[in-house]
């Protein structure tokens, strides 16, 4: 029997005695992470502001410094509380959740190798001007990793599926640019948590923390 005879009949046989690969590959599961992202930069400070004023005002409080209130008046700390409340609730209403996968090392390549295609470098670049192409095309290239890595996203109780590289390119357009860096972050957490695996996993030293009793 010819050797690829030999190798289409192994693996015949191990279907019929192991398992279907293809099937078990159907049970992959990237890593995911979920992110809100917020869009008024304005309600943002004000909350951050009223936190600030509210912790101040509790610490006061505790040494006896604010002063005592009628019974009509209401204590600062009590105000302060109720408007951060309100204001995290405004920041919030202008929020949206973005749920992100890890990709896949081929997904990786496939996208690297258009961005590199697509967006080319000039010939002759001082180095100032070719260290803003590369912060350039860096941009494209998470508008494309976000494209392909966003697996749905809410907004106001109402979720969409996916990310069109349209969407990521108004999102890189308009989000502020914490919210913008937040984002592409999010994406490299992801991807972070399979290569911290992989490097815990390799460690002969690593242990599982479980009790003899529980192994």
């Amino acid at each position: 029997m010819a050797d690829d005879d030999k190798k289409t009949a192994k693996t015949e046989e191990e279907k019929e005695e192991g398992f279907d690969l293809e099937a078990a590959l159907d049970g992959v599961r990237q890593a995911t992470k979920t992110v809100k992202i917020y869009l008024d930069a304005d309600a943002a400070d004000k909350a951050f502001q009223l936190n600030g004023a509210l912790l101040e005002a509790r610490a006061n409080a505790k040494d006896g410094v604010e002063q005592v209130m009628s019974i009509a008046e209401e204590a600062s700390t009590v105000r302060l509380e109720r408007e951060l409340k309100e204001a995290i609730a405004a920041l919030d209403e202008q929020a949206m959740t973005f749920r992100l996968r890890a990709l896949a090392s081929k997904e990786m390549d496939v996208i690297r190798n258009v961005v590199v295609n697509k967006v080319k470098a000039p010939r002759n670049q001082n180095e100032e001007a070719a260290n803003e192409f590369r912060r350039e095309r860096q941009g494209v290239l998470n508008e494309y990793f976000l494209s392909h890595a966003v697996i749905d996203v809410t907004f106001r109780g109402k979720k969409r599926t996916g990310l069109s590289l349209d969407d990521a390119k108004k999102l890189h357009e308009t989000l502020p640019a914490t919210e913008w860096d937040r984002l592409t972050e999010t994406f490299l957490e992801a991807q972070a948590a399979l290569d911290a695996m992989r490097q815990v996993m390799a460690d002969p030293t690593f242990r599982w923390a479980l009790s003899d009793d529980a192994e």
